[in-house]
């Protein structure tokens, strides 16, 4: 199942141009190695997350756009996803219950890495579904313990 945002707002254009796979996703697709997907609209934030799981001797691929992560995890579900929350086209919750609403994918940990960080957001967003909450700035040492701590679960889920 590929999800748009034009069947979910049939009323609205969808904006998103074609994204074909690039190398390293057809390399991971091909060897079934698995990977955390981090997506997050500040780039400079994206890239901290790519360095951080990459320190970790695990796959990274990121995604800006909410939309066209929730498309690569349905063609390419991820062992782990680290999800922005305030993302301009999907929030991240929105995003949450795609991933939960598919068999395919509702059991992929998602972690919150957000800037919403009273204690009544990490309430919500550990209701809403979410596995783990990371609030920014963060400590790498805390991101990549969150990471391990829920990579097993997400490795187990790849595996079947």
């Amino acid at each position: 199942m590929v999800f748009s945002e034009q069947a979910v707002n049939s009323s609205e254009p969808s904006g998103l141009e074609d994204r074909s796979c690039d190398l390293p996703e057809a390399l991971l697709s091909a060897s079934k190695l698995p990977f955390v997907l981090g997506v997050d609209d500040n780039p400079d934030d994206l890239l901290l997350l790519s360095y951080t799981v990459e320190l970790c001797n695990i796959e990274f691929i990121g995604r800006a756009s909410g939309w066209a992560a929730l498309n690569l995890v349905a063609i390419l579900p991820p062992a782990l996803i680290l999800l922005d929350i305030l993302l301009p086209d999907l929030n991240g919750v929105d995003f949450l219950y795609y991933i939960k609403q598919n068999p395919l994918t509702c059991n992929i940990p998602v972690i919150a890495v957000t800037a919403l960080a009273t204690l009544s957001d990490r309430t919500w967003l550990l209701s809403a579904g979410f596995v783990g909450y990371v609030s920014k700035p963060y400590l790498l040492e805390e991101l990549e313990e969150i990471i391990f701590r829920h990579l097993k679960t997400g490795l187990n889920y790849v595996e079947e």
